[in-house]
C-alpha cells in the first residue's frame, strides 16, 4: 500500500482513458479534498525508515555497509577482477540504493552464502599481489555479523515487499508489522553486545513509529519522525478484521499476550465492537432499511452487510 492510499469511498473508475498528465492531477486533487476519503501514510515508506533509524544507531553496521560499498566500487573500477570473482562464485554482488534501506538486506544475504565468501576471499587474496590491491576484507566474524544482519532486516523487508504490491494490502498492516516485530526477537544473535543492540534498535524504532506505548525519542525542529499508532487506526482495524483470513487474531485481549506494538490497545471485543459501530453508522448515513422481519437483528454487522448489499443491488437496477 504506496503512498496515500484511500480506503474509503474510492470511486471505483478516477481516471478515463486518454486522459492528459494535468487532467489526472486535478482529479486526483479533488479525490484528496474530500473531506469523506481517509488517507493513511506510506508504510513501506516508514518500514524503510525504521531500517534507516536502527543503521543510524549501529556503528558495526555502518561499517560493514561502507566496507561492501567500498569492495563494490573497486570491482566497478576493475572488471577483471570482478569477472573472476563472478566466475568462481557464480553471480555477482548486489547493489545497495542509498535511499532503499531495505536494500541492505540483499546485499549482506548475497554475501553470506559460503559459495560466495570463498570466491571473494581468493579474488581478494589475489588482488593483494598485484599492483590493484583491494584493501578491503571480510574475516569470519564479520561474515557471521552480515548473516545475522540479513536474517534482522528479513522480515521488515518482506513485509515491505507485501505492503508496496499492486493488491490492497490495508488489512495486512496490522499483522504484518506485530508478525515482524516478534520475528525480529527470535533472531539469534548470540554474545555479540553490538549485535543485540542493533536488534534492539530495530524493534525500538518498530515500537516508536507504529506501537501503543509511548516512547521516549529526542524530537528537534529538524527530526520529525513520521508516527501512525496502528492499533488506534479505525481504519486499519477494521480492514483486518473484514479479512477473512484474519478476522480477529491480529487482536490480543491482554497486555501480557506478548503482542508488544497492541500492548493491549485493541482487544478482539473491542474491534468487534469498532467494526459494529462503523456499520450502524454506515447504514443510518445511506438509509438503508431493514430486510429482516426480526427486529433484534437490525443492528448486527452480518444484517447491516446484506442490507447494503440488497441497497447496491436495487441502486444497479434501478
Amino acid at each position: 500500500m504506496s503512498g496515500n492510499f484511500v480506503m474509503r469511498q474510492l470511486p471505483f473508475a478516477i481516471f478515463r482513458s486518454g486522459q492528459t498528465y494535468e487532467e489526472v492531477i486535478t482529479s486526483l486533487q479533488t479525490l484528496s479534498n474530500k473531506k469523506n476519503v481517509t488517507k493513511v501514510p506510506c508504510y513501506a515508506h516508514m518500514l524503510q525508515l525504521v531500517i534507516k533509524d536502527a543503521i543510524n544507531s549501529s556503528e558495526t553496521v555502518k561499517l560493514l555497509i561502507k566496507d561492501v560499498k567500498s569492495l563494490k566500487k573497486f570491482f566497478h573500477a576493475s572488471p577483471y577482477w570482478y569477472d573472476k570473482f563472478k566466475a568462481l562464485a557464480g553471480k555477482g554482488l548486489v547493489n545497495q540504493a542509498d535511499t532503499r534501506w531495505n536494500t541492505v538486506n540483499y546485499v549482506f544475504n548475497r554475501l553470506k552464502e559460503p559459495k560466495v565468501q570463498d570466491a571473494l576471499d581468493k579474488v581478494l587474496a589475489e588482488t593483494r599481489k598485484s599492483k590493484t590491491a583491494c584493501k578491503i576484507s571480510f574475516s569470519k566474524g564479520d561474515y557471521e555479523k552480515l548473516k545475522v544482519i540479513s536474517d534482522l532486516l528479513a522480515p521488515l523487508t518482506d513485509l515491505t515487499n507485501e505492503l508496496q504490491s499492486d493488491q490492497v494490502t490495508s488489512s495486512l498492516v496490522i499483522p504484518g508489522l506485530s508478525f515482524a516485530h516478534s520475528s525480529i526477537m527470535d533472531v539469534h544473535v548470540g554474545d555479540d553486545e553490538e549485535l543485540r543492540e542493533f536488534r534492539l534498535q530495530l524493534c525500538k524504532s518498530l515500537e516508536f513509529r507504529f506501537g501503543s506505548v509511548n516512547c521516549e525519542e529526542e524530537s528537534s525542529s529538524n527530526n520529525q519522525k513520521i508516527r501512525d499508532l496502528v492499533f488506534s487506526n479505525t481504519k486499519l482495524i477494521i480492514s483486518s478484521i473484514l479479512d477473512p483470513r484474519l478476522k480477529t487474531s491480529p487482536f490480543k485481549d491482554t497486555e501480557t499476550s506478548g503482542d508488544v506494538l497492541n500492548a493491549g490497545t485493541c482487544s478482539q471485543s473491542s474491534a468487534v465492537q469498532i467494526l459494529h459501530q462503523e456499520f450502524k453508522e454506515f447504514g443510518k448515513k445511506h438509509q438503508i432499511v431493514s430486510l429482516s422481519q426480526n427486529s433484534k437483528d437490525v443492528d448486527t454487522p452480518r444484517v447491516i452487510i446484506f442490507q447494503c448489499f440488497n441497497n447496491l443491488k436495487f441502486r444497479g437496477n434501478a
